[in-house]
């Protein structure tokens, strides 16, 4: 997986956009990434663009073990905060709908799949234009 990290000018959104194949330790890798960056807020939302990602690889049993895993990390982030993942592909969207299902109540966020990039930003940030 490759992906590109962005956090908006006013720090309120953490934008990834992901390329290739996803998986567990590349999300987690990701999130440690975020946690570290100089720019990096408490509570800040995050937008996972996977228009370009390949979901393929993801069973339930291993978003279930990413969730584990992100319970034991969840120290690292405070607050209740949005993730927003966009995935216009049937495929994709169905498991970022399942792992949405199982994430619900063993996360400190929350987390909504979108097909579209403008409702994955109104959800975000209502009432706001996103380019």
């Amino acid at each position: 997986m490759e992906y590109k990290l962005r956090i908006e000018a006013d720090g309120g959104v953490a934008v990834r956009t992901v390329n290739g194949e996803l998986s567990a330790d590349a999300v987690l890798a990701a999130r440690h990434e975020l946690i570290t960056h100089p720019d990096y807020r408490p509570g800040m939302n995050e937008l996972w663009d996977l228009s370009e990602a390949t979901l393929s690889n993801l069973s339930a049993t291993e978003l279930s073990n990413l969730i584990n895993r992100i319970q034991t990390d969840s120290d690292a982030y405070s607050g209740h905060y949005k993730v927003a993942v966009v995935v216009p592909q049937d495929f994709g969207y169905g498991v970022a709908r399942q792992f949405q299902a199982l994430s619900d109540e063993a996360v400190s966020f929350a987390l909504v799949p979108f097909r579209r990039a403008d409702e994955a930003w109104e959800w975000l940030r209502p009432g706001r234009i996103e380019r």
